[in-house]
């Protein structure tokens, strides 16, 4: 089912996404974009599985929540919750890599 899934309603790669980016905008916010994207799926990776699963289906698959809900097996508000808690957790955990860069960058001087 994720396979049939998957196939119906997989969209250009982000190279093609990345080339609208420069076509549109130039080649500085497509850096800015790529290295965005590089931040937040490094940031997915410190997840749970089951919350880096959900951010692949919702933001590289395009699942809806429907969709999300038959894949894990679960209703459709529960799959809400899963996609807000995934959100959530990912919002953190950028902002832990960012606060780490600046306390690198700035060393041991505290950042306000």
């Amino acid at each position: 089912m994720l396979q049939q899934l998957r196939r119906r309603r997989r969209q250009a790669d982000g190279d093609v996404e990345l080339l609208a980016v420069v076509a549109d905008n130039g080649p500085e916010d497509a850096t800015i974009g790529r290295a965005t994207q590089e931040l937040v799926w490094k940031a997915a990776t410190s997840l749970s599985v089951r919350q880096y699963t959900v951010l692949t289906l919702m933001l590289r698959e395009k699942f809806t929540s429907s969709e999300i809900a038959d894949v894990l097996g679960v209703s459709t508000n529960h799959a809400h919750q899963l996609e807000h808690r995934a959100k959530t957790a990912l919002r953190n955990a950028v902002g832990t890599i960012q606060n780490t860069r600046r306390a690198d960058r700035y060393g041991s001087r505290r950042i306000t």
